[in-house]
């Protein structure tokens, strides 16, 4: 039924109302966020230059494939037939919580960017562990 039940610990930051993107990246994944975490994406866009046309079709890009979704009371979240065939996803979904949004994966995507995480440096982020 395309549905997906997102774990208790992410569903209280979630929420009930939540937009859905494809990852403006490379990676065939796709951006879940809340309410609140999208509304401050949101104005990121208006900070742009609103007459530079690479800027607007950029945006477009980006905004022409938001996906309105709900939360269910049992925690589950349908995934429309685009967004889905976008990641690859075909009978189940990896979850990855990334700072201001949750990724939606195909689990053998998933296991392609572990691959290469794997032998990718962390050095340049400035983070002392």
């Amino acid at each position: 039924k395309n549905r997906f039940k997102i774990p208790a610990n992410f569903r209280e930051d979630v929420g009930t109302k939540v937009y859905l993107i494809r990852s403006p990246y490379a990676e065939r994944c796709i951006f879940l966020y809340s309410e609140e975490g999208w509304n401050e994406l949101y104005l990121q866009f208006n900070k742009g230059e609103e007459y530079n046309h690479a800027t607007l079709r950029k945006q477009r890009k980006i905004l022409s494939g938001v996906v309105c979704g709900e939360v269910d009371k049992t925690g589950r979240l349908t995934l429309n037939a685009t967004l889905k065939e976008y990641a690859g996803i075909v009978d189940s979904v990896q979850l990855v919580g990334n700072n201001k949004h949750i990724e939606i994966w195909s689990p053998e995507e998933w296991l392609g960017e572990t691959d290469f995480f794997e032998e990718a440096s962390t050095d340049d982020l400035n983070i002392n562990f």
